[in-house]
């Protein structure tokens, strides 16, 4: 897990993207069942797709009030995973075009949570997914839309999705804790470089001598006080002209190696 500062802005993110995948849910769905209809009634699907909508403007709310970010992105990823699971059982569970949205709330739990969380979401999306196809199976829910399977079959598809699931978290998790150490470090060496100049800014300006560097087009870089003092010129009004045009003598004629101005 990031700073409360970068979990905040993913916080945000997750907020709009999520949104931005209901919505093509929706659309999706509604394209599936107009070129394949089925007998599962698309009001279940619709009644979770507008109970997400409403979680969604409720987490903005949230969001906006400061509230324990840490803890609402563990219950923004939970919620998640049990909407997930609903739209997989009504939109045909094994049979569901919906079933990669799994392994998308892992790969978002890993950048949101710790190593240890993103385990845990993967752990509790498998326990979900393998409880609707045993309770679907078994009798204990309905099953809506799912074509019957036998029951090796069904615990062959249960390892395969616990083996991919955890997969997932694991490089989802590795790279992202890779990505996080990368940017501390990279903040760490921004702050060692601003030091670093303004280090440098304070002995260039303590000079008694005056300084005055310019590119290679000879524009005007950087000039400290003395050289403000020697040419009556102040460094703001010179910034980024040429050379020449501030100090027409200079430089020297080719024959003098050497001079002062």
């Amino acid at each position: 897990m990031g700073t409360t500062r970068q979990l905040h802005d993913w916080l945000s993110w997750l907020i709009k993207v999520r949104i931005l995948v209901i919505t093509f849910l929706l659309g999706l769905e509604l394209v599936i069942r107009h070129f394949s209809p089925t007998a599962v009634s698309i009001t279940y699907f619709l009644s979770l797709i507008v109970f997400w909508y409403t979680l969604s403007i409720l987490y903005a709310i949230l969001r906006s009030l400061g509230l324990d970010e840490p803890l609402q992105a563990y219950v923004q990823i939970t919620l998640d995973l049990v909407l997930v699971t609903g739209v997989v059982y009504v939109t045909g569970g094994l049979d569901s075009h919906f079933l990669s949205l799994y392994p998308l709330t892992i790969i978002v739990a890993s950048i949101l949570l710790t190593r240890r969380g993103a385990f845990l979401v993967a752990a509790s999306g498998f326990i979900l997914f393998a409880a609707l196809l045993e309770g679907a199976y078994f009798g204990v829910v309905r099953p809506l839309g799912m074509q019957p399977i036998e029951l090796r079959t069904l615990q062959a598809y249960i390892s395969i999705n616990l083996f991919a699931f955890l997969a997932v978290a694991y490089l989802a998790s590795h790279l992202a804790q890779s990505l996080r150490e990368t940017g501390v470090e990279l903040q760490d060496k921004r702050g060692e470089l601003a030091d670093l100049q303004v280090f440098n800014e304070n002995i260039i300006r303590s000079m008694g001598g005056g300084l005055l560097t310019s590119d290679l087009q000879g524009r005007i870089l950087l000039m400290n006080p003395a050289a403000e003092a020697i040419t009556g010129r102040r460094f703001r009004d010179v910034n980024g002209l040429p050379l020449a045009k501030v100090l027409p003598d200079f430089p020297p004629p080719q024959p003098v190696p050497r001079r002062e101005i």
